[in-house]
């Protein structure tokens, strides 16, 4: 899975490649955690699908869900049954987004201790696109949240050496794809369901101070020695 995620640098340039010109600053995250609002491109179905950067929740809500359970938020979706199971398929046909990120972090036990966070990011550091799903949520209250859902995938071998998934990363044309409206088959679009080369892909020890999610600075990204 993907539960924690960094975006350090801005991602200007990723968001005009796929149509948001002009995108507004956003602010250095080191530690973003499920729960928490993300920013992530869309095609606003009340703009005949005009693609915009809009806040999203992270830990999607399926519509038929009566109440807001916390704990029943589902914050990835499985790639392999994404058009499938009745939470995703409905958004992953019509309302897919990108979630703009540059690292992500993974959890494995080492002996008998607590479990050892890892930082992964791309070896050129640039920033890239989580694919994502998202969903339109009107509460018995009358509540309305959109929120959305991190998609995963097997892992390459180098985030394989920690976790058994990975989300998956998207740039340039894949991204442009992924959000391409006009594509309302999943079918069409598994190629770009891919583990992200491993080559491509570096990580390292970090100290568990990234495990209290009141904790976002520099410090969460710095290297075990």
């Amino acid at each position: 899975m993907c539960g924690r995620y960094t975006l350090t640098k801005s991602p200007a340039a990723e968001l005009n490649r796929v149509g948001i010109s002009d995108p507004p600053d956003i602010p250095a995250r080191y530690n973003v955690a499920p729960g928490q609002q993300v920013p992530a491109v869309v095609n606003e179905p009340e703009l005949n699908g005009r693609r915009i950067l809009r806040s999203l929740e992270w830990g999607l809500i399926p519509p038929w869900m009566k109440e807001k359970d916390q704990n029943r938020r589902l914050i990835n979706a499985r790639s392999e049954t994404i058009d499938s199971k009745p939470s995703f398929r409905g958004a992953a046909r019509h309302r897919r987004c990108l979630i703009p990120g540059d690292g992500f972090y993974e959890w494995a036990r080492r002996g008998s201790g607590p479990k050892q966070p890892y930082y992964f990011h791309l070896k050129n550091r640039r920033p890239f696109f989580f694919a994502g799903i998202w969903e339109i949520w009107d509460g018995p209250k009358g509540e309305a949240i959109d929120s959305c859902a991190i998609v995963t995938t097997a892992p390459n071998k180098v985030t394989g050496t920690v976790h058994n998934r990975m989300p998956v990363i998207l740039e340039d044309d894949a991204a442009l794809k992924w959000m391409d409206g006009s594509i309302t088959r999943v079918s069409l679009l598994k190629e770009l369901f891919q583990p992200y080369p491993d080559s491509e892909t570096y990580c390292f020890p970090v100290g568990t101070r990234v495990n209290s999610v009141s904790n976002d600075d520099e410090q969460c990204i710095v290297p075990l020695p």
